[in-house]
């Protein structure tokens, strides 16, 4: 699946592999961003307390513990959207092992150069440079050790994702870029410190959406006529379909007064040329009560030939009764997963501009620590 190819979600067949189905991709994100956020907040807002005043002492000490912390509270606000799709608990002891790493070595390059700059000591421009290359070969180092361990927990639910192994170096690369633009001018009408504790995240939301998750059976893919057949690829016909499909759903619901003892899930196409339903329960409790939902009487006898080249093209969804919220209907064609990135870190800078305009700023949030500016791995 291809983050830049228009077409890698409109086949229902590669959409339902995905880790992140396409309709949760937006709730996801979002719901990622937000938690990292809070996270980081939380442990600033931890460390401008008298708890740890006793580390500042030893400044070594003191980040390390800021590292264990922080990254504990980020591993576990993360692992709680995550668990859904990543049930083991690890990812959390990662995320912490990556933060705690990444502290305790910048702790002690920091150490050094406090040590040469308090004793006025001259560096040769060869040292000088020498010292600059280590930090910079050992902070690579740690990234790609934090993708492996990332990706050695992702391991048993994706298939195919060596790739993440370099996720956290990018993360680290965007990080260095967005401390050297924070300096220039242009650059002052947005708030950095909303941008460090949100673009990270973010990026590593929207690769997940790109993952695909390991099915444990055949039974679990989709595999049937209206399943196989040809997806309807045009985004604004699909919500067209969509709000066709909703009208009529929301009238059959109201003329025979449906009520649902449960919740019910279907796979529902509609056909782009003359509006005809076709559906398939999407497990055996739904099989069982088909009676109790409007697709009987909404759908037409409708033949699907998945091979045969007249068959209409079908918009597919999952539509899902309940005894409270009535019907819902998730469209399994979205926008392009590149256009959720674009719209997100628009998002993103727009939020940051908007908190310079209201002076609110988060910039002593992403600075009050040194790690924070750091090569921060998510």
């Amino acid at each position: 699946m291809s983050l830049f190819n228009p077409t890698d979600s409109y086949s229902f067949l590669n959409a339902q592999k995905c880790l992140i189905e396409p309709f949760e991709r937006l709730n996801f994100i979002v719901g990622f961003i937000l938690l990292s956020a809070s996270a980081r907040i939380i442990s600033t807002i931890f460390f401008l307390s008298e708890i740890i005043t006793y580390a500042w002492g030893n400044p070594i000490l003191y980040k390390t513990v800021a590292g264990f912390v922080t990254g504990t509270l980020t591993g576990v606000f993360q692992w709680l959207i995550l668990r859904q799709y990543i049930p083991s608990c690890k990812w959390i002891v990662v995320v912490a092992i990556n933060f705690v790493l990444t502290a305790f070595i910048r702790a002690i390059f920091l150490s050094r150069w406090i040590l040469i700059i308090s004793s006025n000591i001259e560096l040769l421009p060869t040292k000088f440079w020498l010292i600059i290359g280590a930090e910079i070969i050992i902070s690579i180092g740690l990234a790609l050790l934090a993708g492996y361990l990332q990706w050695y927990v992702l391991r048993p639910y994706i298939v195919k994702a060596r790739w993440w192994i370099f996720i956290p170096l990018t993360v680290m690369l965007v990080s260095g870029l967005i401390f050297i633009l924070s300096a220039h001018s242009y650059f002052l009408i947005f708030d950095m410190g909303i941008v460090r504790l949100t673009i990270f995240p973010a990026t590593q939301a929207i690769c997940f959406c790109i993952l695909h998750k390991k099915s444990l059976n055949d039974s679990q893919i989709m595999e049937s006529p209206l399943a196989k057949a040809s997806d309807v690829s045009d985004y604004w016909k699909v919500r067209k379909l969509r709000n066709i499909l909703n009208k009529i759903l929301f009238n059959r619901c109201r003329a025979d007064r449906c009520t649902f003892t449960g919740k019910f899930k279907y796979l529902v196409g509609v056909s782009e040329n003359d509006f005809a339903i076709a559906y398939e329960p999407m497990n055996q409790t739904s099989l069982d009560n088909i009676a109790q939902t409007p697709l009987l009487a909404a759908s037409k006898c409708y033949s699907i030939n998945s091979n045969s080249k007249d068959t209409a093209r079908m918009a597919k969804f999952q539509v899902e009764f309940s005894p409270f919220d009535d019907f819902k209907i998730c469209s399994w064609r979205t926008l392009p997963l590149i256009w959720f990135g674009i719209i997100i870190y628009i998002a993103i800078l727009l939020v940051s501009f908007l908190a310079i305009l209201s002076g609110v700023s988060l910039w002593f949030l992403a600075n009050l620590l040194p790690y924070f500016t750091a090569n921060l791995l998510i």
